[in-house]
């Protein structure tokens, strides 16, 4: 999930993975979405649903026999509105634009980058120079990406040889220290929330 919010007001983005995917092995299918939902947020009492729009649909979703289902997963909003998402089924980043404001799905998310230094995207956040940080799933490793899409570079964050390839399946949620000073991330393998200067 990621949010946005003014005055009185909060946009809550959070994908979704659906029912129908099968069982592990039995390959991918196309039911990921990625729901807005609009919060009126008042100065005293709860926060109400003001709005619900699906504004991506179709995405990769499968069934695992060790994350029960792996589909769309980090999510960052950049100023201009466009919302990026990290697709581990495809090992790709894909980019929603007009996210804060469309009325309808767009089913046909356009991709931003693949492959090359990705290995299954998991959790992602935006660097302070507004590049995306992105951390693999399979192999410990942060990936830095421009909003154009080139993959500028990766650094390892987990070397830990109990899993192969090293780090595989450690890594999760990353997000920006306040000030832009480092990176926190989520190691599974150790229960750490561990920050990179």
């Amino acid at each position: 999930m990621t949010t946005t919010e003014s005055a009185g007001t909060a946009t809550l983005f959070v994908d979704n993975v659906l029912f129908g995917v099968g069982a592990p092995g039995q390959g991918k299918v196309n039911k990921g979405t990625v729901l807005r939902i609009g919060l009126s947020v008042p100065a005293s009492g709860m926060p109400t649903v003001s709005s619900e729009t699906v504004i991506a649909s179709d995405l990769s979703e499968e069934a695992s026999s060790g994350a029960f289902v792996i589909g769309p997963t980090g999510l960052v909003l950049e100023p201009n509105g466009t919302l990026y998402v990290a697709d581990r089924v495809n090992n790709r980043i894909e980019s929603i634009p007009d996210a804060t404001t469309r009325t309808e799905s767009d089913s046909a998310a356009t991709v931003l980058t693949s492959g090359h230094l990705l290995d299954k995207p998991l959790g992602m956040t935006t660097a302070p120079n507004g590049d995306l940080l992105v951390v693999n799933a399979e192999n410990g490793k942060l990936v830095e990406i421009s909003t154009s899409g080139k993959q500028l570079a990766s650094r390892w964050l987990d070397k830990d040889e109990a899993q192969s390839p090293p780090g595989s399946g450690d890594l999760f949620g990353v997000t920006s220290e306040p000030g832009g000073k480092g990176i926190y991330f989520v190691r599974d393998d150790n229960n750490t929330l561990d920050l990179l200067h």
